[in-house]
């Protein structure tokens, strides 16, 4: 298994925990979200945060883009 999808794993639990919620709930969120391949693209940068921090800018990024998938479209 990859470093990348160890921190992923980790990443996962942690919310989960801090959240109380089923980690296969955790996970389509960040599928739906992008927080999957934020961390899976940006392991370099973000394995060395605390744990805190990450899981704020988790919340940051999922507030972000649920706004964005509820926000009606516009036609042009």
């Amino acid at each position: 298994m990859s470093k990348e999808y160890k921190f992923l794993i980790y990443a996962i639990e942690a919310y989960k925990q801090k959240n109380n919620i089923p980690g296969d709930q955790v996970l389509a969120l960040f599928k739906q979200t992008g927080v999957f391949d934020y961390v899976m693209h940006s392991y370099a940068a973000l394995h060395v945060l605390g744990t805190q921090y990450l899981l704020n800018e988790f919340e940051e990024i999922i507030a972000q883009r649920q706004f964005a998938l509820k926000k009606p479209q516009t036609a042009i």
